[in-house]
């Protein structure tokens, strides 16, 4: 049986569509909503807002619910090198990371690199033939594919001999900007030009949509570290352990945004 605990609407109503059977509305920063979330069950899956202020201290609040319910298993979905301190969002996961270090709860955490659905994003700019992000296209960056990282979190879940342990969730590939450009494209039928968009537009984008100031700072950090460094190392090894099987590559994961022919990026 599975429960969720979301405070929008629209994303209660995407998940009954995927057919969760228990959905409450409510809030990870109200003590009452997460007693509701956890009463009656053994195993919470912890997946932080992107990019708040105080996602380390839902975290927190998390896991001082949990421990109170006294929870089997915390899965907590972190990040891939959270342990970047120019980068806020990621420091705040490895504070999380590091709480539950001395929490007393079994706990498992899970590091996916940076999911290949991001394209949602610069979707409209892919149908124009434009494929950009504000920082270096040469950059390398390492990826995964949301499906697996779906079935390993069921994985590590349903499977006691996988608790505690910390798994970095990569593919197999290491891609730049410009190669992720030119698979697309060349499973798309169509060419796109890889380029650098100002990171000032992203950010205009960001105050327009009423982001807190905090988020727009911590995401034009991010963008100044991609720039510099991109956002690469690891290997597909644990993630292809949990799965049983090769992870999905960047192209494959292309070959099916091609084939599903949608309005946006396929799950």
């Amino acid at each position: 049986h599975l429960r969720v605990l979301t405070s929008s609407s629209a994303s209660a109503e995407k998940l009954k569509a995927r057919g969760v059977q228990e959905i409450l509305l409510g809030d990870f920063r109200n003590d009452t909503d997460l007693d509701r979330l956890m009463d009656g069950t053994t195993t919470l899956v912890h997946i932080p807002p992107a990019v708040a202020e105080d996602e380390h201290l839902i975290g927190l609040r998390a896991i001082a619910a949990a421990q109170k319910a006294e929870l089997e298993h915390f899965v907590f979905v972190s990040c891939f090198h959270s342990l970047i301190r120019e980068l806020r969002h990621h420091h705040n996961k490895l504070l999380v990371e590091q709480a539950l270090a001395t929490s007393g709860l079994n706990y498992s955490v899970l590091q996916p690199a940076m999911f290949m659905q991001n394209l949602n994003y610069i979707w409209t700019k892919i149908g124009q033939g434009i494929f950009e992000w504000p920082w270096d296209p040469t950059k390398k960056y390492t990826m995964v594919d949301t499906l697996d990282l779906g079935e390993a979190i069921a994985r590590v879940v349903t499977n006691p001999r996988l608790r505690g342990g910390t798994y970095e969730l990569c593919s197999p590939d290491t891609v730049s900007v410009v190669e992720m450009a030119e698979i697309l494209g060349a499973a798309m039928g169509k060419p796109l030009l890889a380029r650098r968009q100002n990171p000032e537009e992203w950010a205009s984008a960001m105050q327009a949509g009423g982001a807190p100031t905090w988020s727009v700072e911590t995401v034009m950090g991010m963008c100044h570290y991609h720039d510099n460094y991109g956002y690469d190392g690891g290997n597909s090894f644990a993630l292809e352990a949990l799965l049983g099987r090769p992870a999905r590559s960047y192209k494959a994961f292309a070959a099916r945004v091609a084939e599903q022919q949608l309005d946006a990026v396929p799950a």
